[in-house]
């Protein structure tokens, strides 16, 4: 857990005491656990989920599944509620999915509410979908500024890509642009403004 914890109220003789000011929030913690230990937390989600029934109940008791009497088929279905429902647990998930296609790499997971100060430092190459990703498809449509490429004129703009198209053909090709639905470009100015450009899936294969 976090927030702002004051633990000087009894620094003396008697029960320990504390207070807490403002709003407490959960940590998200690692999302890998440290070498030779069981996942624990968010690690579940991420870490070793070929075995993540086995790992649940490892890690509430500490012991073999088999020696517990905590019903897998039970741990199972509350495995799949959860990711059918829970959308924090669908971005665990695809920080699972992010790990396994690019190995070796250092990612982080910012979970962030609809804060208008601090909403346009999440950036977001892709629009997220609003049926798989509801929580983040509402985060962009309310606070970012979303405009299609038709809209945007030379001169008009003084804009820097900070996305390159040549690497959507690092995982299409090129006679692939069927089946790439949507291309999001983030553009971004000389103030440090990110604008959002929406490329038709008409113009994908003139790239």
């Amino acid at each position: 857990m976090g927030g702002n914890i004051d633990k000087k109220i009894n620094d003396g003789e008697g029960p320990y005491v504390f207070r807490v000011n403002g709003q407490i929030h959960h940590r998200i913690g690692s999302l890998l656990p440290v070498p030779n230990n069981c996942p624990k937390f968010a690690e579940l989600y991420i870490f070793d989920t070929k075995n993540e029934i086995e790992n649940r109940i490892r890690a509430i008791t500490n012991e073999e599944p088999s020696e517990k009497d905590l019903d897998p088929k039970i741990v199972t279905g509350l495995q799949r509620i959860l990711d059918e429902c829970n959308p924090l647990v669908k971005i665990f998930r695809r920080a699972r999915d992010f790990l396994e296609h690019h190995k070796g790499i250092d990612i982080a997971i910012r979970i962030i509410g609809a804060d208008k100060e601090t909403i346009d430092s999440w950036i977001s190459v892709e629009i997220p979908d609003p049926e798989t990703d509801p929580l983040g498809y509402a985060l962009v449509a309310e606070h970012m500024n979303i405009t299609p490429l038709s809209q945007l004129r030379p001169g008009i703009y003084n804009y820097v890509i900070c996305v390159r198209i040549s690497r959507v053909w690092e995982f299409h090709g090129k006679n692939d642009h069927d089946t790439i639905k949507h291309l999001d470009l983030v553009i971004i100015d000389q103030k440090g403004t990110a604008m959002y450009a929406e490329v038709p899936p008409e113009a994908i294969s003139n790239l």
